[in-house]
């Protein structure tokens, strides 16, 4: 399989349920071709990120604001040591 994008809100603590739904996953999902395949959604609120599911040449983005910004960042620096691409947004 090619290269994957990965869309990720950050949170340092999964508890199962969303407080507050990250749309921005959906509509960036709905906005990617398909040349990338399917986006995976990770909503860190829910479950927290395999880094392993991070492959070289993977794109990676990251929707961060006050509350989650530093977790974002930590999930950039990770992204950018196993992929070639990681943005936050």
């Amino acid at each position: 399989m090619g290269s994957r994008v990965h869309l990720i809100n950050p949170s340092h603590v999964s508890f199962g349920v969303a407080v507050i739904t990250p749309r921005w996953l959906y509509v960036l999902a709905a906005a990617t071709g398909s040349r990338w395949g399917d986006p995976n959604l990770v909503d860190e609120t829910l479950v927290p990120i395999d880094p392993a599911i991070i492959a070289p040449g993977d794109v990676v983005g990251i929707g961060i604001h006050t509350g989650n910004a530093l977790r974002g960042y930590e999930i950039g620096r990770l992204a950018r040591k196993l992929s070639s691409a990681a943005t936050a947004t």
